[in-house]
């Protein structure tokens, strides 16, 4: 589950890299419109991020649960093979991007229930996640100066 999070985005900095025009305007078009960034990538690119990386999971001949948490993890209806995994990287990335956006406390309605995740250990997650954030920020700032 881990490389499977690591990886779920592996399309966007694929695309980022060898599409760096088409990226940016996808970027921009997000930022500016009540679109999200893959579906900006499907209108200006043809394809968005999950299908790009699904496509490289492929093509590198990546494990199946892994090609189907970089291909799927946003597909809210998908329910095949490895559904579950697709479903914990969504929801993980959600949990990251509450925690970014400042929300001090798990929302309750964002755990899928279908997981049947344990309302005691999804707030320790939360809480590790909230926990790391900083230190998270200061890495990128070390990266990525300026």
């Amino acid at each position: 589950m881990r490389t499977a999070g690591l990886l779920h985005n592996l399309g966007l900095l694929w695309l980022a890299d060898n599409r760096q025009k088409e990226a940016a305007c996808a970027l921009n078009l997000a930022a500016h419109e009540s679109i999200s960034i893959n579906q900006a990538l499907q209108q200006i690119v043809g394809a968005g991020y999950c299908e790009v990386g699904g496509y490289l999971g492929d093509v590198w001949g990546l494990p199946d649960i892994l090609v189907v948490a970089m291909r799927e993890h946003l597909n809210h209806g998908y329910n095949g093979t490895n559904w579950q995994c697709a479903a914990l990287v969504r929801y993980a990335a959600v949990m990251v991007s509450a925690v970014y956006k400042g929300v001090e406390q798990h929302p309750e309605n964002l755990c899928p229930k279908q997981l049947n995740i344990d309302p005691a250990d999804r707030d320790a997650v939360f809480a590790k996640i909230a926990a790391k954030l900083e230190g998270t920020r200061e890495i990128a700032r070390t990266l990525f100066p300026g």
